[in-house]
């Protein structure tokens, strides 16, 4: 496959797709655009490349794989990546491929969980919503991601979690 013809078909699809992705072929560079987040790709490092149609949308999707076996995909929803399970805690209901709207998603389960029952314990949702924010993040690390500043805002809300269980817990003791 030809550097050139990767980078025509790739640079052709993300100008039909606009509102989901933009790609700047000199630098290499995505970006999603819903999270404004970038993505260096070295198009040398892709090793085979395929586009898709959907078929419950009818819309296509462009699937990358590079040569260290990391798949990415461009689609409709923004750049997307298998999520990895770091947690240990087997999750059945991960689904294969995430991107940065399903961390904002997941987010917002647990900040409506803190925000508007605060007299509730973080429940087994908002558990469940953090591991599975843990598991795009890992994924999204090793796509290329920049994830500081994702990280720094799942660990704020791991903090209010862990400051509101031991608030409950002391108001259960008094």
């Amino acid at each position: 496959m030809e550097i050139s013809e990767l980078t025509d078909r790739v640079q052709a699809w993300c100008e039909k797709h606009q509102r989901s992705i933009l790609f700047d072929p000199h630098d290499e560079k995505f970006c999603d655009v819903a999270s404004g987040q970038f993505l260096s790709l070295p198009l040398k490092t892709i090793e085979r490349y395929e586009e898709k149609q959907n078929p419950e949308t009818g819309s296509t999707y462009m699937v990358l794989l590079r040569e260290d076996g990391v798949q990415i995909v461009l689609g409709e929803p923004g750049i997307a990546w298998a999520p990895i399970n770091v947690t240990g805690v087997p999750i059945d209901d991960f689904p294969e491929v995430v991107c940065w709207r399903d961390f904002q998603g997941v987010c917002h389960v647990v900040e409506h969980q803190l925000r508007d029952h605060p007299e509730e314990p973080p429940g087994r949702e908002s558990i469940m919503a953090v591991m599975f924010a843990t598991a795009i993040l890992a994924g999204a690390r090793v796509v290329g991601f920049d994830v500081g500043r994702a990280e720094h805002h799942l660990n704020r809300l791991i903090g209010e979690i862990e400051h509101r269980v031991g608030d409950l817990a002391t108001d259960d003791d008094d």
